[in-house]
């Protein structure tokens, strides 16, 4: 026969009512620290972005003053481009003299192999409409604009003519998924000048749509990011 021991005489437990506190505490605290947490994912992801922007406007100017092609002529790329030249014939960003003897290494690269994953599902090259690539850059899908045209005096042999070619190349960056991995687009031209956008994705969580334009038209703060 089983015998069952009286607890001891004294003894003290939580009782229900300080269990519901103490949850209540910690509920609390994590309603505050979550959103915290997501808003400090967003900006950083956002950082990312704008930094992207920048590496590829560093990229493209080194490739264009530079003569990285080695083409005789200044131009930019509008291919980020592969190591491997049997797949990916260039010139890149990430092979900018595919005559290169031995092959284009990583040393020679532009920008790193992060934005490789990147390319929105357009493809290299093409722009695309939403953000959608296979590998995030921090949450961010990069693009070309394909933002071509010419300025206005460009074929003119005149001092101004460098200076114009450096208003001729385009690469964004947009969220993958709308006010989850981030909030804004970036975008940067030959004026060297990264501009951002709100998205204007009306389901969250979907992803973005490169809202960034070229002359800040659908920008924020006057067409710059600050």
């Amino acid at each position: 026969m089983l015998k069952f021991k009286r607890g001891r005489r004294g003894e003290k437990g939580y009782t229900l009512i300080e269990l519901l506190i103490v949850c209540a505490i910690i509920g609390i605290i994590l309603a505050i620290a979550i959103p915290n947490l997501i808003k400090a994912r967003i900006s950083a992801n956002e950082a990312n972005g704008r930094k992207a922007m920048q590496t590829m406007r560093d990229a493209e100017g080194e490739y264009f003053e530079q003569d990285m092609d080695n083409n005789g002529s200044r131009d930019f790329t509008d291919l980020i481009g592969l190591l491997d030249v049997t797949a990916d014939p260039g010139p890149t960003l990430r092979c900018p003299d595919p005559g290169t003897p031995g092959g284009c290494v990583e040393a020679d690269a532009l920008i790193d192999n992060s934005f490789v994953g990147a390319i929105t599902s357009a493809g290299d090259g093409n722009a695309a409409s939403t953000a959608d690539c296979t590998d995030t850059k921090a949450g961010y899908c990069v693009g070309w604009t394909e933002d071509t045209a010419s300025p206005v005096g460009l074929n003119d042999v005149t001092p101004q003519v460098s200076v114009q070619l450096q208003a001729d190349f385009g690469w964004e960056a947009s969220m993958a998924s709308a006010f989850k991995s981030g909030r804004r687009d970036f975008g940067v031209w030959g004026d060297g000048v990264i501009r951002c956008s709100v998205s204007s994705q009306p389901t969250s969580g979907a992803a973005g749509l490169f809202d960034a334009t070229r002359d800040g038209t659908n920008a924020i703060a006057a067409g710059a990011c600050d």
